[in-house]
């Protein structure tokens, strides 16, 4: 059985600059994740309508082998538990892993 991790995406930008930091960061997060030197795992990447272009990067990796499931909200949650839970909801692993956006794993996060 794969185990979970839930990766919740939830940028906020204020202005251009701290809009194009907060993409950045969001690919490095995920990259983080699907990296790993531990394969047997599923992915679930949740969006808490964000107001950005965070769909359009999180797109990119919908078709990556460890990515289940991609959940955008039609409006913010208001809570990061509403998020988790509606990921623990779809996950189908052992384990859960909850990740938030300013997440970045090592290599061997899942590993050990």
């Amino acid at each position: 059985m794969r185990n979970s991790f839930i990766y919740v995406a939830d940028t906020y930008c204020f202005s251009d600059n701290s809009q194009l930091q907060s993409l950045y960061y969001l690919i490095q997060r995920i990259e983080s994740i699907l990296n790993q030197s531990y394969h047997d795992y599923e992915v679930i990447i949740m969006d808490d309508c964000s107001t950005d272009n965070s769909a359009e990067i999180i797109e990119k990796y919908r078709n990556h082998p460890n990515v289940a499931n991609i959940i955008y909200n039609t409006s913010n949650s208001g809570s990061t538990f509403h998020q988790w839970n509606k990921g623990v909801d779809v996950a189908k692993g052992k384990y859960i892993w909850i990740a938030e956006s300013d997440d970045i794993a090592e290599y061997t996060f899942l590993q050990n």
